[in-house]
């Protein structure tokens, strides 16, 4: 609770500056404000999802089995799920600014 109101009023406060201290117009800050949404739904989905825990540390059974598993199991484990372990980043582009229609219609 302590880490996500950290979070939180850190956004707020990013927005409060970004708004009184930057010559940035609405629309920019309604981006940054969706960016900020977005992010914060990206990283809840991460938690949950168990893709940013430590479990090894929070939960003592595991902690104990995880010691039993040699460096070399953890190797010959990669290497035969290599394909387990690949990440595709992408993202959602709300808006793409270039310097004509013509690049746009080409792009």
């Amino acid at each position: 609770m302590k880490k996500l109101t950290y979070q939180h009023l850190s956004s707020l406060y990013v927005l409060h500056w970004v708004k009184h201290f930057t010559n940035i117009n609405e629309n920019e800050l309604a981006n940054l404000k969706q960016f900020i949404s977005d992010n914060r739904i990206a990283r809840q989905y991460q938690l949950y999802s168990g893709v940013k825990t430590a479990v090894h540390h929070s939960n003592q059974a595991l902690r104990k089995f995880s010691k039993q598993v040699s460096q070399q199991k953890v190797e010959q484990y990669y290497q035969a799920n290599k394909e387990d372990f690949k990440t595709v980043k992408q993202v959602k582009a709300r808006h793409i600014q270039l310097a004509s229609q013509s690049q746009a219609d080409k792009v």
